[in-house]
């Protein structure tokens, strides 16, 4: 996360909007916030790398970002987080990691709607990795590590665990840039 921006996304009673991705529309509304977790530091990595096309030792050295741990308490989570679940689920897997995210937004639509507060899914930019997605705003609350506070569903415990931090060296090559297959979902359509 770039230090200039707090980790969680929020309008802070200022109507902040965040740019649309994966699984949220641009706006200002609840509905248009959410909150893009990696369930490993490698994932989230990925994620950016992806994100600015970064290629090269030169600039990988350059990228700076805040790298936060981020706390959630929430039972209401769709478990989508391989290609078999969706399938089971009567989905289309390619939804997952597909670069046009018009039907993944309309997914997360149907989600909300239905009472999800967020999607396990897997990394369309780190292939064998999941992330986590929590629907609507949160608001970040210090993390005390008695691993309960109020609110879950608006508050998540953070904390900064590396300041100004490069991606690591050697995750270029595992990133699944747009445009190219992402590797996960090859393996799993051949092994079907």
């Amino acid at each position: 996360m770039d230090a200039a921006w707090p980790p969680l996304w929020h309008g802070a009673g200022v109507g902040i909007p965040q740019p649309a991705a994966r699984w949220n529309t641009a706006g200002t509304d609840d509905d248009n916030y959410a909150q893009y977790l990696a369930c490993h530091p490698d994932g989230m990595w990925a994620e950016l790398i992806r994100q600015v096309g970064l290629r090269g030792e030169d600039r990988r050295r350059e990228i700076r970002r805040t790298v936060y741990r981020v706390r959630v308490q929430s039972d209401a989570i769709a478990d989508l987080r391989d290609f078999a679940r969706w399938e089971a689920c009567g989905l289309d897997p390619a939804i997952a990691v597909a670069d046009d995210h018009r039907r993944s937004r309309r997914l997360a639509g149907e989600l909300r709607a239905a009472g999800f507060g967020g999607i396990l899914a897997p990394s369309a930019s780190l292939p064998d990795h999941v992330n986590l997605t929590l629907f609507g705003p949160r608001q970040e609350a210090p993390d005390d590590d008695t691993g309960t506070w109020p609110r879950p569903a608006l508050f998540c415990p953070t904390a900064t665990v590396a300041d100004r931090a490069a991606p690591p060296a050697g995750l270029e090559p595992r990133v699944r840039y747009r445009g190219l297959a992402h590797l996960g979902w090859e393996r799993w359509k051949e092994a079907r």
